[in-house]
């Protein structure tokens, strides 16, 4: 050992006196390195994700950790072969890898083929199982014996329906990965001590569903919370909290409590309004302050009618309110409107009764003919409209018009269902309701209530 340094330094001092500092710096530097490591190879995978997927180097790199047994691009080839024929687009994919990636690993013949087999049974098949897949690839990966099939059976046994089956599947991200026997039963078991009964668990399970995948501890927390509030077990008002509660952080609640005051609300009408409305906490804050707006400076409404009716919080401005409000100031200016009506008083109406009351009634009928309602001509690609310009930048009309004519469909559709004369003239009072709307022009509105 002795020798070998001894050795060594001689030679430094011999390089650097003859001047060979080249030789000095490369010992300095390298001489308790045995010898340089060689730069890791990269995977043929990364390549293969970024040429045949559209990942990028940094993606590709880091899904390829999980397939590094792979040994030749025949498997991948395979599994993503098998997903297009099964109507999978290339954003499904991308997105499906990206998440599992070892999906790429699988066997198509035993492994993927049985699952997707399993759920085209079921009614689930296609582009709307390609969705599913694509936002929750638990089910590609979890066992289809002990957990697919068993989940699959219990919901099935339970919903009594195959189509609300698949909107539980559809919606229940979170449900896809619980356990059954630990999460899901557990915290149906706790519905049931509070009072829900099989029907109301299905409907939970079919509208609420995020609720069933949650911890059975806070869920027995939020209900018991809701119970205190004054909510009566059993009641359909007591699980809607419970959603609503279960799916808020305690920092959101505070916030939105606080945004109400803002308006003037105090803390016991806030309360009253979730009694009457538990959805309405669920509304986010940008939308009820788009509401205020158009309920206060719009219509003019006095604020203590929008805290008794909070369920008017929880309508679309865009595809309910404003096109009612539109139908309602035209009967209105033909002297058509009954008094006492209101946007307040019909916004809860189905639309089918709205239809009927002010669209389709026989006095309504009589104005359909007027001259001048005329359809104007839409907006071309390029260029400006040919006639009626302000209708492009009016909102309303476009509300108005989406609205009518998306009732105009459904109605059509149950028209074909009985032929009468009756019917052929109910479609011709629905077109020039249409029509007419279209050419009210009202005040645009401002770039603040947008």
């Amino acid at each position: 050992m002795y020798s070998c340094i001894s050795h060594r330094c001689v030679f430094l001092r011999r390089s650097a006196a003859s001047g060979d500092f080249t030789n000095f710096r490369t010992l300095l530097l390298f001489s308790t390195a045995i010898g340089e490591n060689p730069l890791p190879q990269t995977h043929f995978m990364v390549d293969y994700l970024v040429e045949r997927c559209g990942f990028s180097r940094e993606n590709a790199i880091n899904a390829s950790t999980s397939l590094t047994r792979l040994k030749s691009p025949e498997n991948p080839d395979s599994v993503i072969g098998f997903l297009k024929k099964s109507d999978f687009e290339d954003t499904h994919i991308k997105k499906l890898i990206s998440s599992f990636p070892r999906i790429l690993a699988s066997n198509v013949e035993k492994t993927l083929k049985p699952k997707f087999i399993f759920f085209q049974e079921l009614g689930l098949s296609g582009a709307s199982f390609a969705d599913v897949v694509a936002k929750c690839p638990a089910f590609l990966h979890c066992s289809m014996d002990n957990h697919i099939r068993p989940k699959i059976d219990f919901l099935r046994t339970l919903l009594q329906n195959d189509d609300d089956v698949i909107r539980v599947i559809k919606r229940g991200r979170r449900l896809c990965r619980c356990n059954l026997h630990e999460i899901i039963m557990p915290n149906i078991e706790i519905l049931r001590r509070y009072g829900a009964s099989d029907s109301q668990i299905s409907s939970c399970l079919v509208l609420h569903t995020q609720m069933f995948g949650l911890n059975p501890d806070f869920l027995e927390d939020v209900a018991g919370r809701v119970e205190k509030l004054g909510f009566k077990r059993g009641s359909p008002m007591f699980f809607c909290a419970t959603y609503v509660l279960s799916s808020l952080s305690k920092a959101t609640i505070e916030a939105k409590v606080k945004m109400l005051k803002s308006f003037g609300w105090s803390e016991e009408d806030v309360f009253s309004a979730l009694l009457k409305a538990p959805l309405f906490l669920a509304v986010s804050e940008r939308k009820f302050r788009a509401l205020m707006r158009f309920f206060l400076d719009e219509l003019g409404c006095e604020p203590s009618e929008l805290r008794s009716r909070p369920v008017l919080f929880m309508f679309s401005l865009e595809k309910r309110l404003l096109p009612r409000h539109e139908v309602l100031k035209f009967l209105k200016s033909k002297g058509l409107l009954e008094e006492g009506v209101n946007l307040l008083s019909v916004a809860q109406m189905s639309e089918s009764l709205f239809l009927k009351k002010f669209v389709l009634s026989p006095a309504t009928a009589m104005h359909l003919g007027e001259p001048g309602a005329v359809l104007p001509q839409r907006r071309r690609r390029t260029g400006s409209p040919q006639r009626c310009p302000e209708f492009a930048q009016d909102r309303r009309r476009r509300c108005a018009e989406q609205f009518l004519r998306s009732a105009r469909k459904r109605s059509n559709k149950k028209k074909k269902k009985k032929i009468s004369s009756a019917m052929g003239n109910r479609r011709s009072v629905m077109t020039g309701a249409v029509r007419l709307l279209l050419c009210m022009r009202p005040a645009p509105l401002q770039a603040s209530e947008m």
